[in-house]
């Protein structure tokens, strides 16, 4: 019997669903199976029904849960332990959308290394969504997150870099060579958004609703030079971080501030209530200092 083992068996009690504790724990669904049947058959009770679509814990299961429960957190706890007492010998996995360099932050990091040789920093770069998943399954401890993609209070948030909306347009728009433009000045637009989480999509539509209309959201993606292409072809407008936009090729792309202004940053985010090792303390101590 393996703590894996425990800490899989205790997202399936949580979850309820093969599926979905399996997308929690980044492993495959038949994988996870196998992995309960094995435990099962090393404590020699069943401890799921699995009549119908949703599992049911048996009463064997519940008392195995308590025990695993202990056995989880006992074995964390030594580990935090024997991390205290070397704080710079460890390995500290990072998550992080594709925007460290638009926000300087790389070079943080980097100084940040060279003032600690001695910890291995894993970067996993991916989209919001899944760095936040990975957040909560403990596969990494901190993240470099939106702001806008924290869906509730639950977590720490630390700002790191402030950032504010512009309106992307093509060049060939009537207005993208004007001074000055409002939000309600392409109110008869389609919009294309980047999928930052509902708080932003919020933020959005309550600006627009102060200047008096509801904005006909056409699409959102999940990659900015998807919908910068569509900008580009005068497909419709968008709206996007001004930093963020550095990365990119705007050649053919009007950038424009406007007001009401929407503003935004990236934030250092980990849950309430997480302990966190002595290598994340310092990486979070050195990137808001």
């Amino acid at each position: 019997m393996e703590i894996a083992q425990l800490k899989y068996f205790l997202a399936v009690c949580d979850c309820k669903q093969m599926t979905q504790a399996a997308e929690r724990l980044f492993i495959s669904q038949s994988s996870l199976s196998k992995h309960i049947s094995q435990l099962e058959k090393e404590v020699g009770v069943p401890l799921f029904d699995r009549t119908g679509r949703t599992l049911h814990i048996t009463t064997a299961g519940m008392d195995f849960a308590e025990f695993a429960r202990e056995t989880v957190s006992n074995a964390d706890d030594v580990l935090r332990r024997l991390r205290d007492k070397t704080p710079y010998t460890a390995t500290l996995n990072l998550g992080t959308i594709p925007v460290l360099s638009q926000y300087g932050l790389h070079t943080k990091l980097l100084a940040f290394q060279e003032k600690h040789p001695h910890i291995q920093l894993n970067l996993v770069e991916d989209r919001g969504e899944k760095i936040l998943r990975m957040l909560d399954g403990e596969l990494v401890e901190l993240a470099v997150l939106r702001s806008s993609s924290l869906p509730d209070d639950s977590y720490k948030s630390l700002t790191l870099g402030t950032d504010k909306l512009v309106l992307v347009c093509s060049k060939t728009h009537p207005l993208a060579a004007s001074a000055e433009v409002r939000l309600k000045d392409f109110q008869q637009e389609d919009f294309f958004l980047l999928d930052m989480g509902q708080n932003f999509a919020d933020s959005v539509y309550h600006a627009c609703a102060r200047e008096g209309f509801v904005p006909h959201i056409r699409q959102m993606f999940t990659r900015m030079e998807t919908i910068l292409g569509y900008v580009a072809a005068g497909a419709g407008v968008s709206l996007l971080m001004e930093k963020e936009l550095s990365a990119f090729n705007l050649q053919n792309i009007a950038v424009k501030q406007f007001s009401p202004t929407i503003s935004g940053g990236i934030v250092l985010a980990f849950p309430h209530g997480r302990h966190l090792s002595p290598a994340a303390a310092a990486l979070r101590n050195f990137l808001v200092n």
